[in-house]
């Protein structure tokens, strides 16, 4: 997974990353499991992409389309700053707003 962003703790329960697998979306939880796309989004278009969890189930759009759907029962972990990019040495996220 190319990860785009994410609390990547290396050993920790309910760690999350968001990226692209394979051309497709994926949303993966450190000891849950993860939830892939079936759009291919690495075309050179702009895409929108949005994770929603609620109950125990997470839900993941492509451009305002459901791709799929998973029951997890490991909540991602709010703990830490955020990374934006692939590699350590891009900064991280302090602020960021979480709409419900």
């Amino acid at each position: 997974m190319i990860p785009m962003i994410g609390q990547y703790h290396a050993s920790a329960a309910g760690a999350w990353a968001f990226g692209v697998l394979n051309g497709k979306a994926l949303f993966f939880i450190r000891d849950g499991a993860s939830v892939a796309g079936t759009k291919i989004i690495n075309d050179g278009q702009w895409h929108h992409i949005a994770v929603s969890i609620r109950s125990g189930i997470v839900y993941l759009y492509v451009d305002g389309a459901l791709e799929a759907q998973a029951t997890w029962g490991v909540t991602p972990s709010y703990n830490g700053n955020i990374q934006v990019g692939y590699n350590a040495a891009v900064e991280s996220v302090s602020n960021y707003r979480d709409w419900e």
